[in-house]
């Protein structure tokens, strides 16, 4: 993936700074309108921009699809090349879950064009199971577990997958614990690097929601395509514990009932 490119090129999807403008196209706002999820407008014309430019021989592969919105996003104009969608179809965070069927729907929908592909499962066991992608990973875009932990492995496990130059989003970027966690990593894996921050306000700033950051990956000569000890200890950790723990507390907190509070009783006044 040209990454220089790509960002020589932003004027194609944008009319003025992506942080203070909104996409040429109004087809990324009728596509947010349409399809639930929470890829906020310009991250949507974003990743399209960097699917289109991505050569034929690599691959786009995004994890958290749910709904599928910023998964067809991507495709729409392109015909040409693979799209791996990786979801785990469990408890969401926020949003609510989506099923596989949803995702379905939402492809047959808006990407029938395109080469896609839809993988279940844990992305930090998946994604370092031999042949899960065919080809190098061009573009990645991380949608899923916002926690430290699961940020700082989705960039450990994906690395080995990547092409020798890749792109890498990141939703939900503007939290400081996030930037705390991606500049721990980049600081200790060799080859990365930040190229740009598109911070939002939250659900409701409609151009970039929670923020989008893209970091770019040169792969350094004779870099090993593994894990690192410590990051192989780290996802073994988070697959065995942490994961199912998180999937439990999100199952249970969706079955209690909200809190309500009892009416205050209006005390007469003493004689």
């Amino acid at each position: 993936m040209d990454t220089t490119k790509f960002f020589s090129r932003l004027d194609e999807a944008f009319p003025a700074d992506p942080r203070s403008a909104e996409p040429v196209h109004p087809q990324w706002a009728d596509l947010a309108a349409e399809v639930p999820g929470t890829t906020a407008v310009n991250a949507l014309a974003m990743l399209n921009l960097a699917a289109q430019l991505m050569p034929e021989a690599e691959c786009y592969l995004e994890v958290g699809a749910r709904w599928g919105r910023s998964f067809v996003a991507a495709t729409q104009d392109v015909s040409d090349k693979r799209f791996y969608a990786l979801e785990s179809f469990g408890p969401a965070d926020h949003g609510g879950a989506a099923t596989r069927a949803d995702l379905d729907r939402t492809i047959e929908r808006y990407a029938a064009h395109a080469d896609t592909h839809v993988v279940e499962g844990d992305s930090f066991r998946t994604l370092t199971r031999p042949g899960v992608v065919d080809r190098p990973v061009g573009v990645y875009y991380y949608d899923g577990p916002a926690s430290g932990t699961a940020h700082h492995l989705a960039l450990a496990v994906i690395e080995p997958l990547l092409a020798d130059e890749a792109l890498v989003f990141v939703a939900d970027a503007t939290r400081p614990k996030i930037q705390q966690v991606h500049g721990d990593y980049l600081a200790g894996h060799r080859g990365w690097s930040l190229a740009a921050r598109w911070d939002g306000r939250g659900v409701e700033d409609t151009r970039w929601g929670g923020g989008l950051h893209a970091l770019v990956y040169r792969r350094p000569p004779g870099a090993p395509r593994t894990l690192s000890p410590a990051d192989e200890r780290r996802r073994r950790l988070q697959v065995a514990v942490r994961g199912p723990l998180g999937s439990a507390t999100r199952r249970v907190a969706g079955k209690v009932p909200p809190i309500v509070s009892a009416p205050r009783r209006r005390l007469a006044p003493l004689a």
